[in-house]
């Protein structure tokens, strides 16, 4: 099992966060300006985790910006996505994050 620590920087607050269908405990803290929510997540080797986040608050559409950032580890990680956005769904193919991935 790999054990990695997972953070999301945001303007909006947290409700919850959801691993595989479970609520899952976490950490949450003012940095950089933002709201820092911090889980622990495990994946089994060869294994895929979804990590869901609900948030409260609203920001303006054409202003939304995400930042993906590769962990430090030997291997690549892969990030999809999918969120909605004041009715509109924006879905992020399966892609490898070897480095930075700026979306919106």
């Amino acid at each position: 099992v790999n054990r990695l620590g997972l953070d999301l920087y945001t303007p909006l607050d947290a409700v919850d966060v959801v691993i595989d269908g479970e609520r899952a405990g976490f950490g949450f803290a003012p940095a950089h300006g933002l709201n820092r929510i911090n889980t622990v997540v495990d994946v089994d080797a060869g294994q895929t985790v979804v990590v869901e986040y609900l948030l409260s608050g609203r920001i303006d559409p054409d202003d939304y910006e995400l930042t993906v950032v590769p962990n430090a580890t030997a291997a690549t990680d892969t990030f999809a996505g999918s969120f909605d956005i004041d009715g509109r769904r924006l879905v992020i193919q399966p892609r490898p994050v070897s480095e930075p991935i700026r979306i919106g």
